[in-house]
């Protein structure tokens, strides 16, 4: 599934600008982009993605070891070019953020640019923005063909905020798709998917997120997270 800089999982705003552009869904190719760096071997066995429709709104349960916590998707707007995401969140952080993004789809990912994210929260408001120097690779976008691996190259990413700004640079790592029509139920039914995984190597260690992500509607169905000292499961639970 693109990217916020607020979420449950219990990374750093980059980490997590990076991973959402996956659940986003996004031609023109980059003369020099990082997908454009590392050529993988890729299969014959291909098959093209769906894009979260407008008019659906995607339910999921974060749990880890200490905390649950449930939110819901909408997506408004989705280009290749772009996308805008409204969240809604309940218990203790209930609140709603709009994500805004800007990216291209180069060698079948995401390649993220930019990104805004403004909401409420437990802690109050928010007003956030990402830029990635070069851009940084998200997800896979409209085609995934299984085998196929991306290097992940460094970047550099400045976020803003109502505190200030920084930089810093993103983390390497590598993404592989491991299979397509891969079936997974999940609480929300059973999904025709595609099967990937992202491993980035982090200076506390690595981190391996792996995706399902369904070939309809283009969204995550189920992803589990491991980083050093916690594993992490998001799960879809309803689509209306």
């Amino acid at each position: 599934m693109p990217v916020r800089t607020r979420s449950h999982l219990a990374l750093s705003p980059v980490v997590l600008a990076v991973a959402l552009v996956a659940s986003l869904h996004p031609m023109p190719a980059l003369t020099s982009s990082p997908a454009r760096q590392a050529a993988a071997v890729v299969t014959t066995n291909c098959v093209a993605i769906g894009s979260p429709a407008p008019t659906r709104s995607f339910s999921y349960r974060y749990a880890d070891t200490s905390t649950s916590a449930d939110y819901t998707n909408e997506w408004t707007q989705f280009t290749p070019t772009g996308s805008r995401l409204v969240t809604t969140r309940t218990g203790a952080n209930a609140g709603q953020s709009t994500y805004v993004s800007k990216h291209q789809v180069v060698d079948d990912v995401f390649v993220l640019e930019a990104s805004t994210s403004v909401g409420t929260d437990a802690n109050g408001t928010f007003n956030n923005s990402m830029t990635y120097t070069p851009g940084a690779i998200g997800d896979p976008a409209y085609r995934a063909c299984e085998g196929k691996t991306w290097k992940v190259a460094s970047v550099s990413a400045t976020m803003r905020s109502l505190q200030g700004s920084f930089s810093v640079k993103t983390d390497p790592g590598t993404m592989t798709i491991i299979k397509i029509h891969e079936s997974m139920t999940v609480p929300a039914g059973t999904f025709d998917t595609v099967h990937y995984m992202k491993t980035m190597n982090s200076g506390r260690g690595q981190l391996v997120d792996e995706f399902w992500k369904s070939i309809e509607h283009g969204v995550t169905v189920k992803r589990n997270s491991r980083q050093p000292g916690g594993i992490a499961v998001e799960t879809l639970i309803a689509i209306k």
